[in-house]
């Protein structure tokens, strides 16, 4: 389906938006656990509360520590720019000079193919490691959130 944009700008959009968005669930894991820490205020869960807040900040720099710079460079510095993607970008305005679109329609093909393959892999290990640390960010803070009979704690 023609969306008017080629493949190359659409993938990239989607990669680099998806780096924006991991940048969000960090930005929101970080806001959570101080809130819950301020939440308890003075209370007997202040302490623990307090040690698992500077515990669970440390691993989430260090989970989201390689999102966090190709995000960074992209936002405050330049236009991230994935070498792979520009190489397929640079072959779709090779091959829109007629005299090359059937030579390079196949070599394109290919290139798009195994570029494509190799970061929706790489976005597939990310996720799992993100997905892996959500659920021991969760599985830490249950205990401060929950009692042992599934009803809130308050503080």
């Amino acid at each position: 389906r023609n969306l008017g944009i080629s493949r190359s700008k659409y993938f990239s959009y989607h990669y680099q938006n998806y780096f924006n968005e991991a940048y969000i669930l960090y930005e929101r894991m970080k806001l959570f656990i101080t809130k819950l820490s301020r939440s308890v205020g003075l209370s007997d869960l202040k302490v623990e509360t307090d040690k698992e807040k500077k515990s669970l900040l440390s691993n989430i720099e260090k989970v989201f520590s390689s999102i966090l710079v190709v995000r960074g460079d992209h936002v405050h510095k330049r236009r991230h720019e994935d070498r792979e993607i520009t190489k397929i970008t640079r072959m779709e305005f090779l091959m829109s000079s007629a005299n090359l679109r059937h030579l390079g329609k196949f070599l394109y093909e290919a290139r798009f193919r195994e570029m494509r393959a190799k970061k929706l892999k790489e976005i597939g290990n990310r996720n799992a490691v993100l997905q892996a640390f959500v659920d021991y960010y969760f599985d830490r803070l249950g205990p401060l959130i929950f009692q042992s009979d599934g009803g809130f704690r308050y503080p």
